[in-house]
């Protein structure tokens, strides 16, 4: 995407910081989830034509910075990257079903 979406009446610019972390602060984005993390939010940004800009995943949560086309809204790029990675990762790394995942041996 470039720095401007240009439409028939309206110019715009829309970029935000988006940070998100699993929950209770546990480390569970390792051990190359983070990499299935990183192709999964990049396809999500491909069907939605939304850009990724830059993203940084630690153990214990994720920083993106996302270029949003306004029609589409950056709440919508949020929701669907976090239900689509939520959604895979459970399906390959079936120890994140545990409501406390990092208690189980791995």
């Amino acid at each position: 995407m470039s720095a401007w979406n240009t439409r028939a009446t309206i110019t715009s610019s829309t970029a935000a910081n988006i940070t998100w972390s699993s929950a209770p602060s546990t480390g569970v984005l390792v051990d190359g989830m983070d990499v299935r993390f990183r192709q999964i939010a990049g396809q999500v940004a491909a069907k939605l034509s939304f850009e990724v800009i830059e993203m940084e995943v630690m153990p214990d949560h994720a920083h993106m910075l996302l270029e949003v086309d306004p029609q589409l809204g950056i709440h919508k790029a949020v929701k669907r990257i976090k239900g689509r990675t939520s959604h895979d990762l459970r399906q390959e790394f079936p120890w994140l079903k545990n409501p406390h995942p990092c208690a189980v041996d791995q």
